[in-house]
């Protein structure tokens, strides 16, 4: 009797933890925002710009070390060739600032998603390469392959 009861309670306690814990294991994870980048960025001014598809990385300089990473991460992601050369349209174009910003020192960016594509611009290597990694975040995840558009948030199957 005592064993009966045992299991029982075994059991329902087995059933109420799938049922709490199941659901939240196939519940998809919640979309990337702007708001919910680490590190936060200093300052997000959202755009309405329209869609387009990333179709090249351009770089020059000592920015082209950062776009083969850049092109090498986000291949695999979209789909897309995404050859890195000088100039392109629909393109992630990484440059560094011929002139130094000071506000944002050796490590900061400035990132801007637009209809003709995204720039990302910073004064050293490793802001373009910490701006990446932002613009990661913003990405769809590789597990959700398909054909995908930039917007100005997290980006969504065409």
């Amino acid at each position: 009797m005592q064993t009966r009861r045992l299991f029982r309670l075994v059991v329902a306690a087995a059933v109420v933890l799938a049922a709490t814990t199941g659901s939240a294991a196939h519940r998809p994870p919640p979309e990337m925002t702007p708001g919910s980048v680490i590190p936060a960025p200093a300052e997000v001014v959202p755009s309405h710009a329209e869609p387009f598809r990333l179709t090249v990385i351009t770089a020059s300089g000592a920015a082209v070390p950062v776009a083969d990473q850049v092109a090498a991460a986000l291949r695999p992601a979209t789909g897309f060739l995404l050859p890195v050369q000088l100039s392109g349209a629909g393109a992630v174009d990484l440059r560094i600032n011929e002139v130094a910003d000071p506000w944002l020192g050796d490590e900061g960016y400035r990132l801007e998603i637009r209809t003709e594509g995204v720039a990302l611009r910073a004064n050293e290597a490793a802001g373009l390469f910490a701006g990446f990694q932002t613009l990661r975040q913003l990405l769809p995840r590789p597990s959700r392959r398909a054909r995908y558009v930039m917007r100005t948030g997290p980006s969504r199957p065409a």
